[in-house]
């Protein structure tokens, strides 16, 4: 008798499980999410001309050690699968576009004598970090000549990379319109 109970036992409490299960009334929808496209991370920030670091790297004397600086920012949403499999894009604020990095602006000063020179922002990342770079062909960048620039990471995981390969990632406004990006 006592084997038979469990059985039954057994049975009755399946069944009891099974048939307290039912589907309820499906709800409303939701509300509308914002646009956007989780594969993707847009982050701003300002580089203020008190943020830049010299390179110890700069020679002491009549160049200063001004014509390489540099602001390092933990930026802990690049990981090292984005590194590996994705894409970082920087872009700086420069008259209303937003420009590529790598970029190069020339200068010609022309008195007394023809004087030329150039100054380049980069870009290094690692995971957790982004560096730019600001650096001066003359080596020598004059007390108070650097203003307030604003940067734009755009930061892609390797699927959305992939989901885009005719898109020209130098170019922000096509990647703000293809990936729906928000200021």
């Amino acid at each position: 008798m006592k084997s038979m109970k469990l059985p039954l036992v057994t049975v009755l409490v399946i069944s009891l499980a099974l048939s307290a299960c039912s589907k309820g009334d499906k709800g409303d929808p939701g509300p509308q999410g914002p646009p956007g496209n989780a594969n993707v991370l847009s982050i701003n920030y300002s580089i203020d001309p008190n943020d830049w670091i010299p390179s110890l790297a700069a020679p002491s004397g009549p160049g200063d050690e001004g014509y390489f600086l540099y602001d390092v920012r933990s930026i802990p949403d690049i990981t090292q699968e984005i590194i590996d499999y994705g894409l970082v894009m920087a872009y700086f604020h420069d008259n209303g576009f937003y420009l590529p990095l790598p970029y190069t602006k020339y200068h010609k000063e022309a008195a007394p004598s023809t004087y030329l020179w150039e100054e380049t922002l980069d870009m290094v990342v690692s995971a957790g970090n982004c560096q730019i770079n600001f650096t001066s062909s003359d080596f020598f960048t004059p007390e108070g000549s650097l203003q307030t620039i604003d940067i734009r990471l755009v930061l892609v995981d390797g699927l959305a990379r992939k989901q885009n390969p005719d898109l020209d990632w130098s170019n922000y406004n096509l990647v703000k319109e293809r990936l729906k990006l928000s200021e």
